[in-house]
């Protein structure tokens, strides 16, 4: 009797290998957004101390409140870039969520699918090796 192979395995091996490729890719997009929510959070430490020492001067000419505002208005467009681009982040790790379960369905029906055709060669298989079996027998007898 022949070897089992499974019809599909080509596509089973392809559907293995796109899950994998997009849990890498899922990974790099966690790792970008861990980065830029750490970004953020070191913008908004330099927004607090740069409010810290604008508060704590008694007196300031206009210029240098000036400066401040603007200073402070560069920091605020940076994390506001930033929360933007954390945004964008999400919608594609949740693109690649989706996929990744999509894939891993598909996978795992086809491991099913490997696992019922073996079985059923298994059967035959089985029925296979009884018929030698008595084949055997019977020429003994005979």
């Amino acid at each position: 009797m022949k070897k089992f192979v499974f019809t599909m395995e080509s596509l089973l091996k392809i559907k293995v290998s796109m899950e994998k490729q997009l849990k890498n890719q899922q990974s790099q997009v966690l790792a970008s957004l861990k980065s830029v929510y750490q970004q953020m959070q070191c913008v908004e430490n330099q927004k607090a101390d740069a409010k810290k020492v604008y508060l704590s001067k008694e007196g300031m000419w206009a210029e240098d409140m000036k400066i401040f505002q603007m200073h402070y208005k560069s920091l605020e467009d940076k994390r506001l870039e930033m929360k933007r681009h954390a945004e964008e982040l999400k919608k594609e790790s949740a693109q690649i969520q989706k996929q990744l379960m999509d894939v891993t369905i598909e996978k795992k029906t086809l491991e099913k699918l490997k696992q019922k055709q073996y079985e059923l060669y298994m059967v035959e298989y089985k029925k296979e090796q009884d018929k030698e079996m008595d084949d055997i027998l019977s020429c003994r007898r005979g």
